[in-house]
């Protein structure tokens, strides 16, 4: 009985031995596929990157590695080339699978650090001037200067005396201006049709009307509030308008805009006002709704003030003139620019996170710090 209780003893013991090496044998092989799952869905986290970076508007494919063709990558990027896109990369090796979800943002283009950029020339005209401006050329007075702003400018340019020289920097090398896709903006927007024309200014004429996602008298809406008027090679008048989104502006002589004006983004990743032709903005009175009877910001009620204001980015393919009063918080991006009046030009948080179209810098998209998660079975 003794040797039977021992030798019973010693199988069950030897059992035990067996299936502990074989479970840590197990785990530890779970361990490497679960390593090797990790490391696939990393590498499909790289090539989404790459592929959003030559293409940003690719919404995600399936990958596989066919130098390992028991692996395979699964990607999924949400992005239409103007959002903050979100990646899950799935990897998937035998009978473990891991997944990453990942942030990741397109870099800024550089023009953007400036609340102004000239490709050539920025002229001051009786001004009292702040912001941080660039240009790749001369810089002008004429009248009086108050310069209370900075400026980035190219060596052998010259800067007028009346700016105080601690306030000027410059740089060996010209910026070149990025290639804007006015063609993204036309496809994405919605066309103004029948906008009035005003004999006594020989021009089209927008005045006292509100442009929002839910919110265009010309024409139909869209989701973004982005729309678009082709002026025909004529001028066109603004007064008193409010916007809510993005208004493209295209085949026009000039574009003038006076009296009150106010301009928000509604999506981030657009820019706000873009012309294909000279611009002048006269940001000089507030928008009353009271006094010109309209619900501007369609709240339902005519009680609210807007101040003279732009936000997000102005691209003007010809001489940017302003702005008289009010403030831009963001970039002007123009060919040249006259400074007259009162010019405050502020930044925008927004524009050193969030991609916006025809302002991105080539190359892969970064993932933002932090925004990595993983997770597997």
């Amino acid at each position: 009985m003794l040797a039977l209780l021992v030798s019973a003893t010693a199988s069950i013991a030897g059992m035990y031995l067996v299936l502990t090496a074989d479970l840590k044998l197990r785990s530890s092989r779970y361990l490497v596929r679960a390593a090797d799952a990790s490391r696939v869905a990393l590498s499909g986290l790289q090539v989404s990157r790459d592929r959003l970076g030559q293409d940003p508007g690719w919404t995600g494919a399936t990958v596989s590695a066919p130098e390992l063709t028991a692996q395979s990558v699964t990607i999924t990027a949400e992005s239409t080339g103007i959002y903050l896109a979100s990646i899950t990369s799935v990897g998937a090796v035998a009978d473990a699978t891991q997944m990453i979800t990942a942030g990741v943002r397109a870099m800024a283009d550089p023009v953007l650090d400036f609340n102004l950029y000239s490709r050539t020339t920025i002229a001051f005209q009786n001004a009292v001037a702040g912001g941080a401006y660039r240009c790749n050329s001369d810089v002008t007075v004429e009248g009086e200067l108050d310069f209370y702003g900075t400026i980035v400018t190219v060596e052998r340019r010259s800067v007028s005396p009346k700016v105080p020289p601690g306030q000027v920097l410059k740089v060996a090398t010209a910026m070149n201006p990025p290639d804007v896709s006015i063609s993204y903006y036309e496809s994405g927007s919605t066309p103004l049709v029948s906008v009035p024309w005003d004999v006594d200014l020989d021009a089209y004429l927008l005045e006292r009307i509100s442009l929002r996602p839910n919110s265009n008298p010309y024409g139909g809406t869209n989701t973004f509030g982005a729309y678009s008027f082709n002026a025909g090679g004529k001028d066109l008048v603004i007064r008193d308008v409010y916007v809510a989104g993005c208004l493209l502006i295209q085949n026009c002589a000039s574009v003038r805009v006076e009296r009150g004006f106010h301009a928000i983004r509604s999506t981030p990743g657009i820019a706000t006002l873009l012309t294909t032709c000279d611009l002048e903005l006269r940001l000089e009175s507030s928008l009353s709704e009271v006094l010109l009877m309209t619900d501007f910001n369609g709240d339902g009620d005519i009680l609210d003030v807007f101040n003279p204001y732009v936000e997000g980015v102005v691209f003007v393919q010809g001489e940017f003139k302003g702005t008289y009063g009010g403030v831009i918080d963001g970039c002007v991006v123009c060919t040249s620019a006259v400074l007259a009046g009162t010019v405050d030009l502020g930044d925008s948080p927004v524009l050193g996170v969030q991609p916006v179209v025809g302002f991105i810098e080539p190359g892969p998209w970064g993932v933002v710090a932090g925004s990595i998660g993983e997770g597997g079975s």
